[in-house]
């Protein structure tokens, strides 16, 4: 399909019009496992971020009032994001402001352990530290929360 007939010609500069163009390919597309694939394009653009982006270039999938269930969840247990997670010991003010949560199609965990997808949802949480300015994933399944699965 020609870039010009879908108005695709003068493509902005920043990383969220890349993205946007790729995610309305995949959907013109038709491909088998879109949800996932949109899985993986998040995790690529949120850990290539040096600071916590304003606006996603997805729909956010996750309402307010849920997400605020998750970091309460959080607050109460850190464990839940692993030991690494524990040692980052951020407060409540650091957590809703320097970390984005996203809900996955699969289990990311897994997947960076065995190079398999397994679809089963996970939450995974960015932790954007300015301090040794870097970006640092965290994940866990959704059932390890005590809030059901949202779709």
């Amino acid at each position: 399909m020609c870039s010009n007939i879908i108005g695709w010609a003068r493509i902005g500069h920043q990383l969220e019009d890349l993205f946007k163009r790729l995610k309305q390919y995949i959907e013109t597309e038709s491909f088998k496992n879109e949800a996932i694939i949109e899985g993986f394009m998040k995790i690529d653009y949120l850990f290539n971020q040096k600071h916590k982006p304003r606006k996603p270039w997805w729909d956010d999938k996750l309402d307010k009032q849920v997400r605020s269930h998750y970091y309460q969840q959080i607050l109460a247990k850190p464990t839940v994001l692993g030991d690494d997670f524990v040692d980052e010991n951020l407060t409540e003010k650091e957590l809703y402001k320097h970390t984005v949560l996203e809900l996955l199609p699969f289990d990311y965990a897994y997947y960076k352990n065995t190079g398999k997808i397994v679809e089963k949802q996970s939450l995974i949480l960015f932790y954007y530290d300015q301090k040794a300015n870097e970006t640092k994933l965290f994940t866990s399944p959704v059932e390890a929360f005590d809030l059901p699965v949202v779709s």
